[in-house]
């Protein structure tokens, strides 16, 4: 290779075309990258001689260069898992027995499915909670009068907790216990907690005096002894 080679090599590189058929320029510093890497990697050859080829007195230079491909990565990778899934069964290891399948769907009626008792009521979703098991004031909730107890203890605990945080002053915990708060109160007045009996009116007379007009009269009416005429003093 002349001189002019060498340079043009150095300043512009080579361009090679790869598997994919897009070009690739191989330049001088990406050989000595390659060069370190086949060396380390492949051959075994010591970092620090390795470093003494290239001219590089500072070995963590010399190990940047001669770091895995990614290809090395995914082909050890690859190596590791064949041979671990040869020692160890992983069917065996996630089979589960019918005893262990039982007991978790015993645990997940708990949690969710049709009719699964909540606060204040009874779910009626069929499908994974998109309220994040929020029941308070939840549509899908169908509300059980029996449990509205339920429903005014929770009210209670947020309005300690909100008295707490607030005097803590801690703003996103006083936040969401006033959102559990609104929540609890429009339950209870959807279930009917809140509803109060009307209060007694009472009941005008029928026969009303037309002198008084719902102002003081100015005369006052006695029955004179022993009559039953009304006597009217001035």
């Amino acid at each position: 290779m002349t001189i002019t080679a060498c340079l043009r090599f150095l300043l512009h590189g080579m361009i090679f075309t790869g598997s994919n058929g897009k070009p690739v320029t191989i330049k001088a510093h990406l050989l000595r990258h390659a060069f370190a890497t086949y060396a380390v990697q492949i051959k075994g050859v010591p970092l620090d001689l390795v470093a003494e080829w290239l001219k590089q007195k500072n070995l963590e230079v010399t190990d940047y260069y001669s770091k895995k491909t990614p290809g090395m990565v995914a082909e050890e990778h690859a190596s590791f898992v064949s041979r671990l899934s040869a020692r160890i069964a992983i069917r065996e290891a996630i089979l589960r027995s019918p005893q262990e399948i039982r007991s978790l769907a015993e645990s997940a009626l708990k949690r969710v499915g049709m009719l699964v008792p909540v606060c204040g009521g009874e779910c009626t979703l069929d499908i994974s909670c998109p309220n994040k098991f929020d029941c308070i004031h939840c549509p899908a909730k169908a509300p059980d009068p029996a449990k509205r107890y339920q429903v005014e203890e929770k009210l209670r605990w947020a309005r300690e907790r909100l008295s707490y945080y607030e005097h803590e002053e801690l703003v996103l915990e006083t936040e969401k216990m006033k959102q559990l708060i609104r929540a609890c109160e429009l339950e209870r007045k959807r279930d009917g907690t809140d509803c109060r009996l009307p209060t007694r009116r009472k009941t005008p007379n029928a026969h009303p005096d037309p002198t008084q007009n719902g102002r003081t009269p100015s005369r006052c009416k006695r029955l004179i002894p022993g009559s039953k005429r009304p006597c009217t003093n001035r």
